[in-house]
């Protein structure tokens, strides 16, 4: 039995394996991660949504949202593990926990909640919940990263549905 410590220190992307081989690497590892590791915890689970999003397979899908649930159940989770449970949520169409847990992560400082912000917006124009919704949240996201080009994206569908297309071009 070894401990994590001795285990290779490794990303299952840099083993080059095929995805069934990286998903039984993957559940070793986790079977040597103590639950009370956090950070380890949702570091496996982003190495899960990385093998979910290159091969989908609803399982490794699953598996990264097993991981993150307890620690976004904390009192005080860390921002990074909100913001990568609402992002595996969305790309498992999971779309009312997403928006939930993007709602959430809105009042998170400003580099995770412009993420949320745009993802959000996409989420609201997709399912026409929200249009003026999506446009503010979208708007606030440019403003506050005028490089993001996702949120000028975001922003210029809005507009497109908006029939406002001078200004979908534009942006």
């Amino acid at each position: 039995h070894r401990d994590l410590h001795s285990f290779p220190t490794r990303r299952s992307s840099d083993l080059n394996l095929g995805p069934s081989d990286a998903a039984v690497w993957l559940s070793r590892v986790a079977a040597l991660i103590p639950a009370d590791a956090a950070d380890e915890r949702l570091s496996l689970a982003q190495d899960w949504y990385r093998l979910y999003d290159k091969s989908p397979n609803a399982e490794w899908g699953n598996n990264a949202i097993a991981l993150l649930d307890p620690i976004v159940a904390a009192p005080q989770p860390p921002p990074e593990a909100l913001l990568a449970l609402a992002i595996q949520e969305e790309r498992m169409q999971n779309e009312s926990k997403a928006v939930a847990l993007y709602r959430q992560v809105l009042s998170l400082p400003d580099q995770y909640k412009v993420i949320a912000e745009n993802n959000l917006a996409m989420i609201l124009i997709n399912d026409d919940q929200s249009v003026a919704e999506a446009d503010s949240l979208a708007t606030a996201a440019a403003r506050m990263h005028p490089d993001l080009a996702p949120a000028f994206d975001t922003l210029g569908q809005i507009k497109g549905k908006e029939k406002a297309y001078d200004q979908a071009i534009s942006n």
